[in-house]
């Protein structure tokens, strides 16, 4: 592998990748995406061709993905073992020593994302915030990427249950951190996966919000 590969690659292990046979001698993975990230498969299979077999395709099922699988290799070996121990995909010890600027562009297009503060009538700039979805990680290993990111990058970032299955983990990056991640990762971020990244911007006075809850007092008659 080239490091281009490399790099994407740990980005992936990190995000959204299914590691397969792994023996003493060779693995195999596979790329796996929603229809709407077709593009995104396509452009990982350009950067992972020589390694593949054939093209991607799309699997018809209740809820239709794009894929394509590499063929086994010992060449993926060295970094695919790295994230597969006893049969369960995990983080290693020396994550710090792993991901570079690339491969934290590409965990953020598997499993990152960007959302706005809610807006409130006295705010002026509206911010962004960023999470890191980590759930099939055990709570030790979430702690190596928080560390990670604050030693390899000075970002600073926190641990954060999910609402949905509160026994899962998140990493939050908050407003004071969040521009400085999406300005490391930026340069490497696909056109077709921009929708992710969200920069603030200025609200003008008197917002919608602030408009809306006022008319919504006067008509219910309610006295502040």
């Amino acid at each position: 592998m080239n490091e281009l590969q490399k790099e994407v690659l740990i980005g992936c292990c990190l995000g959204d990748i299914a590691i397969h046979n792994v023996s003493s001698t060779s693995t195999r993975f596979q790329i796996t995406h929603c229809l709407k990230q077709k593009n995104y498969v396509t452009h990982k299979y350009k950067i992972f061709k020589n390694l593949c077999g054939s093209p991607p395709k799309e699997k018809d099922r209740k809820y239709p993905v794009w894929y394509f699988n590499t063929l086994s290799s010992s060449n993926l070996k060295e970094i695919l073992s790295m994230f597969w121990s006893g049969n369960v995909r995990g983080v290693p010890h020396n994550v710090v020593d792993l991901v570079t600027e690339r491969s934290l562009a590409y965990w953020f297009m598997d499993d990152g994302g960007c959302e706005y503060v809610s807006i409130t009538p006295r705010l002026k700039t509206r911010n962004s915030v960023i999470i890191l979805s980590t759930d099939r990680y055990k709570e030790s290993e979430v702690d190596l990427l928080i560390d990670m990111l604050d030693i390899k990058f000075g970002i600073i970032s926190k641990k954060k249950n999910s609402k949905s299955m509160k026994q899962r983990i998140k990493i939050y990056i908050g407003t004071e951190f969040t521009q400085k991640f999406l300005n490391i990762i930026e340069p490497f971020i696909i056109p077709s996966m921009r929708y992710k990244i969200k920069r603030p911007y200025t609200i003008d006075k008197p917002n919608t919000l602030a408009t809306t809850m006022g008319r919504s007092i006067l008509e219910k008659g309610i006295v502040i």
